[in-house]
Order: structure tokens, then sequence, then C-alpha cells
């Protein structure tokens, strides 16, 4: 009961206006055993339940990548991602 508690916590502090910062949104990541769920699935669920929308500051947002580019043009930058779709869907052009 007690961790069913926490994420009803978790869900007031954002129905209060709390922000929800995520790291990423991905579903899934490897492990050495296999599969396991990502962030993904817990930040949509919060984000239903609390009816708010996070804040991703992690890959796959622009304004990670831009702080990791710098000055750089990203035109000339070169950038290596282990899940494609989330990476390159989110490159600044």
């Amino acid at each position: 009961m007690q961790r069913i508690g926490c994420h009803f916590f978790y869900c007031r502090l954002l129905l209060t206006g709390a922000p929800l910062i995520a790291i990423h949104r991905e579903p899934y990541y490897k492990r050495s055993d296999g599969l396991a769920l990502g962030p993904g699935p817990f930040v949509k669920g919060l984000e239903y339940a609390a009816d708010c929308e996070s804040e991703v500051v992690g890959k796959p947002s622009p304004a990670f990548f831009r702080s990791a580019l710098g000055d750089i043009n990203p035109a000339h930058a070169v950038m290596i991602g282990d899940v494609r779709v989330a990476c390159f869907n989110y490159v600044p052009k």
C-alpha cells in the first residue's frame, strides 16, 4: 500500500501545478537480461492522470541537442544515437 500511496502523491503534486520533468520518453531500454520498461510509459501515465504535459530535458528534446551542440551548426555535426526514431526526429534543423 505504501508504494501506491507514493504514486498518488506524485499525481497530487502535479494536479496542484508542479511541473512534470522527464529525462526521456522511451518505452523501453536494453538490459543484460533483456528489455525493461523505460520512463515513457510512466511519464505518459502521469500526464494522463494529472492532465498535464511533461517537459523532456534529455533526449530526444531539441533543447538537449542544442545544448550539446553549443555554437556548432547542426549541418556540420554528426549524431549517433541508440534509438533511431527517438533521436533523429528531434535533431534541430
